[in-house]
Protein backbone atom coordinates (compact mmCIF):
# COMPACT_ATOMS: atom_id res chain seq x y z
CA UNK A 1 0.00 0.00 0.00
CA UNK A 2 2.90 2.40 0.71
CA UNK A 3 4.24 2.12 -2.85
CA UNK A 4 0.80 2.81 -4.27
CA UNK A 5 0.27 5.93 -2.14
CA UNK A 6 3.80 7.18 -2.88
CA UNK A 7 3.18 6.81 -6.61
CA UNK A 8 -0.08 8.72 -6.36
CA UNK A 9 1.70 11.54 -4.53
CA UNK A 10 4.52 11.62 -7.08
CA UNK A 11 2.14 11.66 -10.03
CA UNK A 12 0.08 14.41 -8.48
CA UNK A 13 3.00 16.81 -8.11
CA UNK A 14 4.59 16.32 -11.54
CA UNK A 15 3.31 19.60 -12.96
CA UNK A 16 3.71 21.79 -9.89
CA UNK A 17 7.41 22.30 -9.14
CA UNK A 18 10.02 24.04 -11.24
CA UNK A 19 10.75 21.80 -14.23
CA UNK A 20 14.52 21.72 -13.73
CA UNK A 21 14.30 20.84 -10.04
CA UNK A 22 11.67 18.18 -10.58
CA UNK A 23 13.58 16.75 -13.53
CA UNK A 24 16.53 16.10 -11.22
CA UNK A 25 14.24 14.21 -8.83
CA UNK A 26 12.77 12.10 -11.63
CA UNK A 27 16.20 11.33 -13.07
CA UNK A 28 17.22 10.05 -9.66
CA UNK A 29 14.29 7.66 -9.33
CA UNK A 30 13.58 6.74 -12.96
CA UNK A 31 15.24 3.34 -12.77
CA UNK A 32 13.38 2.50 -9.56
CA UNK A 33 10.11 3.51 -11.21
CA UNK A 34 10.89 1.25 -14.16
CA UNK A 35 11.35 -1.67 -11.77
CA UNK A 36 7.86 -1.07 -10.36
CA UNK A 37 6.39 -2.29 -13.66
CA UNK A 38 7.37 -5.74 -12.33
CA UNK A 39 5.69 -5.27 -8.93
CA UNK A 40 3.37 -8.12 -7.91
CA UNK A 41 0.59 -5.66 -7.05
CA UNK A 42 -1.64 -4.69 -9.95
CA UNK A 43 -2.54 -1.43 -8.19
CA UNK A 44 1.14 -0.47 -8.00
CA UNK A 45 1.71 -1.30 -11.68
CA UNK A 46 -1.35 0.74 -12.71
CA UNK A 47 -0.32 3.69 -10.54
CA UNK A 48 3.19 3.49 -11.97
CA UNK A 49 1.79 3.61 -15.50
CA UNK A 50 -0.20 6.69 -14.53
CA UNK A 51 2.93 8.34 -13.08
CA UNK A 52 4.78 7.70 -16.35
CA UNK A 53 1.90 9.24 -18.28
CA UNK A 54 2.13 12.33 -16.06
CA UNK A 55 5.90 12.45 -16.60
CA UNK A 56 5.32 12.21 -20.36
CA UNK A 57 2.90 15.11 -20.16
CA UNK A 58 5.17 17.35 -18.12
CA UNK A 59 8.77 16.11 -18.46
CA UNK A 60 9.01 14.09 -21.69
CA UNK A 61 12.66 15.04 -22.18
CA UNK A 62 13.60 12.82 -19.23
CA UNK A 63 12.15 9.75 -20.89
CA UNK A 64 14.19 10.24 -24.04
CA UNK A 65 17.49 10.10 -22.18
CA UNK A 66 19.47 7.00 -23.10
CA UNK A 67 19.42 5.22 -19.71
CA UNK A 68 15.72 5.76 -19.14
CA UNK A 69 14.74 4.99 -22.71
CA UNK A 70 16.66 1.69 -22.68
CA UNK A 71 14.88 0.70 -19.48
CA UNK A 72 11.50 1.51 -20.97
CA UNK A 73 12.19 -0.40 -24.16
CA UNK A 74 13.33 -3.46 -22.25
Amino acid sequence: MNKYVALLALGTITEGPDKETFSQVIRGVAMNLLQLFEDPSQKVREANSWVFSRICDNHADILTEENTLQGLMH
